[in-house]
């Protein structure tokens, strides 16, 4: 999809008739970024001359990565109506006719992405308020089918392998921890989880989130793997004091959460950052480039990656 094609714009405008009629795209705009999927923001005008915005999302299908648009879109109006902050789902289209591809077509929330707060401990606090809201949503058992569940091995979250046979970042070592400590007895009882809760997935405004994006990766899970995540994200970003910060401020709200096995979720985001970074720091450092994050160097996440680490093989079961 192109800027200003001619027939892309009348593909587009076809597209959203069904839910907008009367309008015609004048713009399609891509969004950077996008590991999971390609999404394009369009601008509609409407017969009076009004214009608003829509998200066309168009899910990539990888070796990584197996979900539908279809699947996309049903927890998309699950986690709606749940009354979590998300954009509202308008349209699927999974026939391919108009765009080659299957696709959603979902609600524009005006935002940005805040990698460079002025007050970093609380933005550290709100963005941990967020997390508790979703782990504590309630789910029917109906829809609780929607999510696919927890398998007894971490493989669904690392990766069958590792990506070579040195050990990249102490993967190996990890690994063999993980492979001789689970499954732990006492494992949380499995709650919604984002599974992919990190500061590019939430939007900012007026210093409020006002939604959390990019839900393909949603299950029912112990939700100390979300917390995992997003410790070590934040560690990598803004360092291991947001980090903590972050975690106290879940801690302290997160009732009937037991934090016994937080160290074998750690490893398991390790991980799966290496997995995800595919052996090439240096360019995974440069994607923080798009948010203004010039100072992150490959050195830099290295080192905080190694500090992340050690202090999860400091507690128990390793500790």
């Amino acid at each position: 999809m192109t800027a200003q094609d001619g027939g892309e714009l009348t593909r587009v405008t076809r597209l959203v008739q069904p839910v907008f009629p009367g309008s015609r795209a004048v713009e399609v705009s891509e969004l950077a970024g996008g590991m999971s999927a390609a999404s394009h923001i369009v601008t509609l005008i409407d017969e009076r001359g009004t214009r608003q915005q829509v998200v066309i999302r168009i899910p990539r299908t990888t070796q990584n990565n197996s979900h539908t648009a279809q699947a996309e879109f049903d927890i998309l109006r699950l986690i709606q109506s749940l009354g979590l902050p998300v954009p509202a789902p308008q349209l699927l289209d999974g026939s391919c006719r108009i765009i080659p591809n299957p696709c959603i077509v979902m609600e524009f929330i005006s935002g940005t992405h805040d990698f460079a707060p002025v007050l970093p401990e609380v933005y550290a606090v709100k963005y941990a308020n967020m997390l508790w809201r979703i782990h504590a949503a309630e789910l029917d058992t109906d829809k609780i089918a929607l999510l696919r569940g927890q398998p007894p091995k971490p493989d669904w979250l690392i990766g069958p392998a590792p990506l070579q046979t040195e050990n990249y970042m102490q993967e190996g070592r990890l690994r063999d921890l993980l492979a001789h400590n689970w499954p732990a007895r006492g494992f949380n009882p499995p709650r919604l989880v984002h599974g992919d809760y990190w500061p590019g997935n939430v939007l900012w405004r007026d210093r409020e989130i006002v939604a959390v994006l990019d839900w393909e990766d949603a299950r029912f899970a112990d939700p100390l793997m979300d917390l995992a995540i997003a410790r070590l994200d934040l560690a990598l970003i803004f360092g291991a004091h947001v980090a903590a910060a972050f975690a106290k401020a879940y801690r302290d709200q997160a009732r009937g959460i037991s934090f016994d096995h937080q160290a074998l979720w750690d490893l398991c985001a390790a991980i799966r950052f290496v997995r995800l970074s595919r052996l090439n720091l240096a360019s995974w450092a440069a994607g923080y480039q798009h948010y203004g994050r010039f100072d992150i160097t490959e050195s830099l996440l290295r080192d905080r990656y190694t500090v992340f680490v050690t202090n999860a093989l400091e507690e128990p079961p390793f500790g």
